[in-house]
């Protein structure tokens, strides 16, 4: 069952890369929310300061689709557990989102390189 709650808010991540929009994802997130990004200095440590750098990239991401830059999204699967990932391409570079979940809620995302992690793209 946790898997499940999992998979079903990475797909809300999905659903706001697509459509450039924060709103599928507000809700899932715990107040004290933390994101890190080996791409970026310091972690973001409050769903409201998460919130304002996601649409403002989401913002990005949408002016540059036009000049090749879309970015496209798979859901992965951890190889031992199935553990849901969700994983970002924009211009042939790869990005893995993993997360973490704590009392129904999403406590920590992490964007990492993939090859750190074992994952496949159908369930094991």
């Amino acid at each position: 069952m946790h898997n499940e709650n999992l998979e079903s808010i990475v797909e809300k991540f999905v659903i706001a890369y697509t459509m450039h929009t924060i709103h599928p994802i507000r809700r899932v997130l715990a107040k004290d929310f933390r994101y890190a990004s080996m791409w970026v200095f310091e972690e973001i440590s409050s769903k409201r300061a998460y919130l304002k750098y996601f649409k403002g990239k989401l913002k990005t991401i949408k002016k540059s689709a036009g000049d090749g830059y879309a970015v496209s999204t798979e859901i992965v699967f951890d190889t031992r557990n199935n553990t849901p990932y969700l994983l970002l391409t924009q211009k042939g570079a790869k990005g893995l989102l993993v997360f973490s979940m704590g009392k129904g809620k999403l406590k920590r995302a992490d964007m990492c390189m993939p090859n750190l992690y074992f994952f496949s793209h159908q369930r094991n």
